[in-house]
């Protein structure tokens, strides 16, 4: 007996698809035209440092450049390296520094540096991932 009292409590505030007729004096689906939330449009926007008040939309562009993967391995920035992403490298041709001032002399990292006028801050009304972690 007491499985039962369980067993209907339980599916008494269980959640009910969204076909559920309720049962209730009107008897109104769920699934009415006034009970509808408006979902918003998803966009995405990014803005570079050079212009902040201008947004650009961002288009997918996952073929384009795509056979452009390494900086170490194009023509103008050919570079000796471990073969490793993000690995130290030395560049093959010679560019002597027209820097009066005192240089340290670490670059092997230099090819990887970005312009901070180049770096997209993106502008995104949904979260771009779900991440979730369970043990």
């Amino acid at each position: 007996m007491l499985f039962l009292v369980f067993a209907n409590f339980q599916t008494g505030f269980s959640q009910n698809p969204p076909d559920f007729v309720t049962r209730g004096a009107g008897g109104s689906s769920a699934s009415n035209t006034e009970n509808q939330l408006e979902l918003e449009e998803p966009y995405v926007n990014y803005i570079q440092l050079r212009d902040i008040s201008q947004k650009v939309a961002f288009e997918d562009t996952t073929l384009l450049g795509f056979e452009i993967f390494a900086k170490h391995r194009q023509f103008e920035t050919a570079a000796l390296n471990l073969g490793n992403y993000g690995s130290s490298q030395l560049p093959i041709v010679y560019k002597p520094t027209r820097d009066i001032f005192t240089d340290v002399g670490f670059h092997q990292y230099d090819l990887y540096k970005k312009d901070l006028n180049s770096i997209k801050y993106y502008d995104i009304n949904r979260p771009f991932n779900d991440l979730s972690f369970s043990p």
